[in-house]
């Protein structure tokens, strides 16, 4: 067991460290990069710690596919005296040269966590530049925060510290802005998150909502598009080349101001998002009944770290993540499971009717209500593991209708990217969310220099609340 030894002396403060800083390459040093985020954000209450073992996958080649075409640098800043981590950055280039992003010869950084000390930022990003022109001939710069996790948001927080942080959202100390501008680096493309009342699309804003979802028909009309959830892995193959496969040239744009991916890397993008939340929503846009896919959209509950998918996991903290709220979420799982195996031993007319019982929550079981969007294909639901008919599946998702859901940007082909079909998946998603009975939702990240996107969602009667900015320094 790993525990975090207390500091003897406070974290911040005007006295001037004896630091040095080093490139790390082993387990057990990464495994320390990983935990140190623990102290920074010590006491701090908007803070969710991750699973380690998720964000040691991120610096994992074989686990993490966007690190193969990637070259890392990871840097550590120890105090001298106090023998212990003060700050920490990853530094990476992309090594393909057949994306907009590598004509721009731009390293990135990410993972920043520094103790607010301006000469500890300064000597690592220091540090991070001088690596990003040993490895990239020619670099032109250096961006970031970034995330070399494909499901991240990039940007630094820099508005909205007062809400509590969405699920694969950035979040940061109110200091961290500063440090980094100190360095002399300079704010670039600045992401907005909005918060949005579904129960006003229903009232107040009826019609700018029809006109959206007029809007959508009319693009899936022009180019013949089929909407499907793929929620299931299963489908997922059929839409997505297996990574054996997969052409160099298909590349996926999924977050802003991000490169590009590839489809094994949104594979798995795709299956993590479905593993964490068993109450989330993957749309995909097809050209046709069984064509290639051109376009995803994603809604995930507004949840940090669901308690079911952290059971018995360790977090960078060093606890055990929701430890009560994870051993309740198991209990009334498991007796959903044994009600379920029950049902299939001894099925009845009373149990074969179960799932039709109450309508509010019939959408978990089918897929559908009945009144299923124009062009939209229901799916079908099997039985999975944590049980779709079970208790613990129906606590999941009244926890979701609680937290709100955040409804990630559309994750279009980069190929398909002048379709515009941004408003055809957020319409889609809209439609699911109105039959789940979600009251509050997160559009996010939303480029704040899209006048496209901030008009059409505040036509909608959203709000930005939170801003964040990706810094960067020229060479």
């Amino acid at each position: 067991m790993l525990y975090m030894p207390m500091l003897p002396l406070p974290l911040t403060g005007p006295r001037r460290l004896d630091f040095t800083v080093r490139e790390i390459t082993g387990r057990w040093d990464r495994l320390r990069f990983v935990r140190f985020a623990a102290r920074v954000y010590r006491g701090d209450r908007y803070w969710a710690p991750g699973a380690i073992s998720e964000r040691m996958h991120a610096l994992d080649p074989k686990k993490n596919p966007a690190l193969a075409h990637t070259q890392l640098g990871l840097f550590m800043a120890e105090s001298r005296t106090l023998d212990e981590i003060v700050g920490a950055v990853a530094v990476w280039v992309d090594d393909r040269s057949n994306t907009s992003r590598s004509a721009q010869r731009i390293g990135h950084f990410g993972m920043f966590e520094v103790i607010n000390a301006g000469e500890v930022a300064s000597s690592l990003l220091e540090t991070a530049e001088t690596w990003v022109l040993e490895h990239l001939p020619g670099a032109k710069g250096l961006r970031g925060p970034e995330d070399l996790d494909p499901c991240r948001s990039p940007g630094l927080l820099v508005d909205g510290y007062n809400h509590k942080p969405a699920f694969l959202m950035p979040y940061n100390p109110p200091y961290y802005p500063e440090l980094i501008e100190t360095a002399g680096y300079e704010p670039g493309a600045e992401l907005l998150a909005y918060q949005l009342d579904l129960s006003t699309l229903k009232d107040s804003h009826r019609v700018d909502a029809d006109r959206l979802q007029t809007e959508a028909l009319a693009l899936q009309a022009s180019h013949d598009l089929v909407i499907r959830d793929v929620t299931e892995q299963a489908d997922w193959q059929t839409i997505l080349p297996e990574p054996a496969q997969d052409l160099p040239s298909m590349t996926w744009h999924v977050n802003p101001d991000s490169p590009e991916v590839t489809a094994p890397e949104l594979l798995f993008y795709l299956k993590r998002i479905a593993g964490w939340h068993p109450s989330a929503s993957i749309l995909a846009a097809r050209t046709g009944e069984n064509g290639d896919a051109v376009a995803f959209g994603v809604a995930v509950p507004n949840i940090r770290q669901p308690p079911l998918a952290a059971l018995g996991r360790r977090t960078i903290a060093g606890s055990i993540v929701g430890t009560q709220n994870a051993f309740s979420a198991a209990h009334v799982t498991l007796r959903g499971l044994i009600s379920q195996l029950r049902r299939r031993r001894a099925p009845s007319e009373e149990s074969a009717d179960l799932k039709t019982r109450d309508s509010s929550l019939s959408w978990l079981h089918s897929g559908t209500t009945g009144t299923e969007p124009l062009g939209m294909t229901p799916k079908s639901h099997s039985d999975s593991a944590l049980g779709r008919s079970s208790a613990g599946y129906r606590m999941a998702s009244r926890a979701a209708r609680k937290a709100g859901i955040r409804l990630l940007p559309a994750i279009v082909r980069t190929d398909c990217l002048d379709w515009g079909l941004e408003p055809l998946v957020l319409s889609k998603l809209l439609d699911r969310m109105a039959q789940q009975g979600q009251r509050l939702a997160e559009v996010s990240p939303v480029p704040a220099g899209d006048p496209a996107a901030t008009d059409r969602l505040a036509t909608l009667g959203a709000s930005p609340y939170k801003t964040y900015r990706i810094y960067e320094k020229r060479f």
